[in-house]
């Protein structure tokens, strides 16, 4: 085996959001941030405790969802593709259903990809 096939091996990560209320009691949820994706790994959202909806503005989605309903206990997977050319951070937001409002992140929620 060569060092290159060595040193570029890397398999493919399944990377999950954390969706969650702020605080115990509170009405608000968070959600958290999603780094270190690469072409060719996955990223699982799960709708915990409320229906969602996952929106990226139209032309900055890289995974090419547009907007995509989630019901409650449900998960939805999304592959990253492995041709992906254009990289860095791209914005979305996450609606919930139960309190009608936007999850909350340190900013709006992200994706980095790498």
């Amino acid at each position: 085996m060569s060092t290159a096939q060595r040193g570029n091996s890397r398999q493919s990560k399944t990377h999950k959001p954390k969706l969650r209320r702020k605080n115990p009691g509170s009405k608000k949820w968070v959600i958290s941030p999603v780094n270190d994706v690469k072409p060719g790994d996955k990223i699982e959202w799960k709708a915990t405790g409320t229906d969602i909806v996952i929106w990226f503005p139209p032309g900055k989605d890289p995974l090419k969802i547009n907007e995509r309903r989630v019901s409650k206990g449900k998960s939805f997977i999304k592959k990253v593709p492995p041709d992906l050319r254009k990289k860095g951070k791209f914005l979305y937001s996450v609606f919930c259903y139960e309190t009608g409002e936007m999850a909350e992140s340190n900013s709006p929620p992200f994706i980095r990809i790498e």
